[in-house]
């Protein structure tokens, strides 16, 4: 679903009059759902929404940025030395252990030639790097997501684009536009009406502050422009967005208990009837569990 359809399904679930609850206050629910479910999806398997960034070393710096979306909270593992590199060799198996929720270990050194410290959004390398090194250090970690949008933007590139140029004003564009780097970075990106359309690339570098620009990971089919109309979209399997709906419904049925009893059970369920998170979380193990016993021929010679 594009998150306008999202937001009116919500809508539909809480059955409210359109003055009880805004298309603000329900986008918000809407984010907040989709972080939960995102967290959850992670527990049940660590490796799901697995991203990876490269850090450069500069001579004489011992401390780096992480990107916004792997701060405190997230699982997160080091891999060194790209010349060889280790993180590569990490098979989807072991790499959920590494990941694993259950681990109370929340930094996990691969490296044999440096030791790290997390301080908040940054990562600290011991001994401090005597020389520059482009690209010597890859962090694994599971993200945080932004929250979704959608609207026409104001400008593109050939590999960009450049967010609606004004507040949303829940008509035409929704969605706030963050003024933090790499918000977005891993998320989905729908051009779904206008220049380019039908274009679905993942965002891999987010421009905040007065730029609100996006970078794709593959050039789009045309330039886009003024008449391109783009949807960031939920990070959640698509089969699996009445979940989150559902979610931010209930979240939103504090307001007005009269949708409560029948959306705890459409989210959680009953006895004999499994809910939406339960089936959500049913086929993300199904799916794990599949990837696990995959068989990979293997040549050994004649």
């Amino acid at each position: 679903m594009l998150p306008v359809e999202m937001l009116e399904n919500v809508k539909d679930h809480i059955d409210a009059p359109d003055n009880f609850w805004s298309d603000e206050m329900v986008w918000r629910r809407l984010s907040e759902a989709t972080n939960e479910v995102v967290r959850d999806i992670s527990e049940q398997d660590p490796t799901f929404f697995v991203q990876t960034t490269d850090i450069t070393f500069v001579a004489d710096q011992p401390v780096y940025d992480l990107p916004v979306n792997a701060g405190l909270g997230t699982r997160i593992i080091f891999a060194e030395n790209r010349d060889n590199p280790i993180g590569a060799e990490i098979s989807p198996g072991r790499l959920r252990d590494l990941l694993d929720y259950g681990n109370s270990t929340s930094l996990i050194n691969l490296s044999d030639s440096y030791k790290f410290v997390l301080q908040g959004d940054q990562v600290r390398v011991v001994p401090t790097p005597s020389a520059g090194k482009t690209a010597a250090l890859r962090v694994w970690y599971v993200p945080s997501y932004g929250h979704m949008m959608q609207g026409t933007a104001s400008a593109g590139g050939a590999s960009t684009l450049t967010f609606f140029a004004s507040d949303p004003n829940w008509t035409t564009n929704y969605g706030w536009r963050d003024v933090r780097n790499d918000f977005f970075n891993g998320m989905k990106v729908m051009i779904y009406d206008g220049t380019s359309v039908g274009d679905v690339r993942e965002i891999t570098d987010y421009t905040g502050g007065s730029t609100f620009q996006i970078t794709v990971d593959e050039a789009w089919t045309s330039t886009p422009d003024t008449t391109s109309k783009f949807a960031i979209l939920c990070p959640i399997p698509e089969q699996h967005h009445q979940t989150v709906c559902i979610r931010a419904a209930l979240m939103c049925s504090i307001k007005g208990r009269t949708r409560d009893k029948e959306l705890r059970s459409a989210y959680y369920g009953h006895l004999g009837a499994p809910g939406a998170l339960k089936e959500l979380l049913s086929w993300v193990s199904k799916r794990q569990d599949a990837k696990i016993e995959t068989v990979i021929p293997f040549n050994i010679g004649a």
